[in-house]
């Protein structure tokens, strides 16, 4: 028996330094491989080499490692623990999303490790989609549940985070401004009423509407460029902590324009301010600026919405409304009930035609300078969505010919090993878009030489640069600068 024991340890030592062996030199070849090189690798292991490589933890980093560096991993013959165990392994250790799919009770494991599970409902029963985050009837839905819904659903999520922190931000350093001048003596400049409904009803409506419906591109767009989806995959553009600190700043900004404009419009509450020569009260300015903040954070949201529906309208300028209804509604219970709040709209607020100046001035001069940067960042330098969005828009506008050959399929934007990157399409016609093979520009980004040069046409007109997706000849009313497709196809 003791022979037999260590026989079958050196059995699973010599086959477990063959799997090693093996690993590194599949490493030592991708290190020879040039930097710049097109191939593809794949690596394909069987069950019974996988429980090696399982059973020992420096294999698996190793493993790990390599299978990372590839664009393919193929485990056949496993058994539904391998299939966890390497999904787990990928989890943990690895720094990507890990999205797993299966059809059956042998996939459960599988899917539950993983940290998006979706399910397959078919001829192998229901166990996987009940198991799964997502469930889909066939496998080619994939392709839409990722390219389209998870695009959206990165989006809206995106942006739902940096609104709710702007809106509070916009609220809340208002009220840190006032204390900073009443020398912090903890009197706040807003009713009660004002700081619990704030969140609650009066700007939480649209902000839920926008992270359920928005859409930047439509679907079919989505499906003919995926590589638009990668830009999530790697968070390009500005990192997500950029992004959330701009938004702060801007919220910042906008609180102590709306703040100093109610401030100096009613003259510090100094001034007379109705023909009756009562001064503004602490509540009446209050009023007008939580009026401001309101106005200027729903505005702000309609001014970024690019998918409008009536929920949209509805719910958006429908806050607004509420919040006069609120005012006139409230102020008319008795003094117990609405405390200071009593008759203040309808009797002193509303009369002063200083709260009608301030609102309007606090409300455009706050907004004016993140709409400037707005227009200023997608005019020069626009986002490969915002590109694919004009042309959209482009193709529904009279006076524009754009022919649908001149936009390459889905097949022809699929992961290639090389391309020629010559014109799709000859001479366009004139006001039309051109399009280029974009494999180049989605696999590097676009050297200088290549952003300043310019093609010509065989009707002598002559385009202004090449975005990676398509390039305007100077007959369209918009011109573009480049904006490049630089990162591989979605794999």
């Amino acid at each position: 028996m003791g022979t037999f024991l260590i026989l079958t340890y050196s059995k699973f030592q010599l086959y477990t330094d063959f799997v090693k062996t093996q690993i590194r030199n599949g490493v030592d070849a991708l290190h020879r491989e040039e930097p710049d090189s097109s191939l593809s690798h794949a690596v394909i292991i069987d069950g019974k080499a996988l429980d090696f490589v399982l059973q020992d933890d420096l294999l698996q980093q190793d493993f790990l490692s390599f299978a990372l560096r590839c664009d393919s991993v193929i485990c056949c013959r496993v058994s539904p623990i391998q299939k966890a165990k390497v999904t787990e392994l990928v989890r943990n250790q690895g720094k990507e999303i890990c999205l797993a799919i299966g059809d059956g009770a042998n996939d459960v494991g599988m899917i539950q490790k993983a940290n998006i599970g979706v399910g397959i409902s078919g001829m192998e029963g229901q166990q996987a989609a009940m198991a799964s985050d997502f469930s889909i009837a066939q496998f080619r839905f994939l392709e839409k549940l990722l390219l389209v819904h998870g695009a959206w659903c990165y989006k809206r999520i995106n942006f739902m985070i940096k609104y709710f922190l702007y809106k509070n931000f916009v609220f809340g350093f208002s009220i840190f401004l006032f204390n900073a001048y009443t020398r912090f003596s903890g009197q706040s400049i807003y009713a009660d009423w004002f700081l619990s409904l704030y969140n609650v009803v009066f700007t939480s409506a649209p902000v839920v509407v926008v992270a359920v419906m928005d859409q930047d591109l439509e679907s079919k767009s989505r499906l003919q460029f995926p590589q638009l989806y990668k830009r999530g995959q790697l968070n390009s553009g500005n990192p997500m902590t950029h992004r959330i600190i701009s938004w702060m700043l801007n919220g910042i900004l906008q609180a102590a324009i709306c703040y100093f404009c109610v401030i100096f419009g009613y003259g510090y509450g100094k001034i007379p301010d109705r023909s009756v020569g009562r001064m503004a009260g602490l509540f009446t300015i209050g009023t007008t600026m939580y009026t401001c903040v309101l106005f200027v954070v729903n505005f702000q949201i309609a001014i970024l919405i690019q998918y409008w529906t009536w929920l949209h309208h509805f719910f958006i300028w429908g806050e607004i409304i509420v919040w006069f209804i609120f005012l006139l509604v409230f102020g008319a219970f008795p003094t117990k009930v609405s405390g200071e709040l009593h008759r203040l709209f309808i009797s002193i607020t509303a009369t002063s035609s200083s709260f009608y100046t301030v609102t309007l001035l606090s409300t455009v001069l706050a907004l004016l300078p993140s709409f400037s940067v707005y227009c200023f960042l997608r005019v020069l330098y626009p986002s490969d969505s915002q590109i694919v969005q004009e042309r959209e828009k482009l193709q529904g506008t009279e006076g524009f010919q754009i022919r649908s050959s001149a936009f390459p399929s889905r097949s022809e934007l699929e992961l290639a090993s090389s391309h020629d990157g010559y014109p799709i399409v000859g001479s366009p016609m004139q006001g039309s878009l051109n399009t280029y093979d974009t494999f180049e520009a989605q696999a590097r980004p676009l050297q200088n030489k290549d952003k300043q040069r310019s093609w010509h046409t065989d009707n002598n007109q002559e385009s202004i640069g090449c975005n990676g997706i398509f390039e305007m000849t100077r007959s369209c009313s918009t011109q573009r600068r480049t904006s490049d497709m630089c990162y591989n196809d979605v794999k």
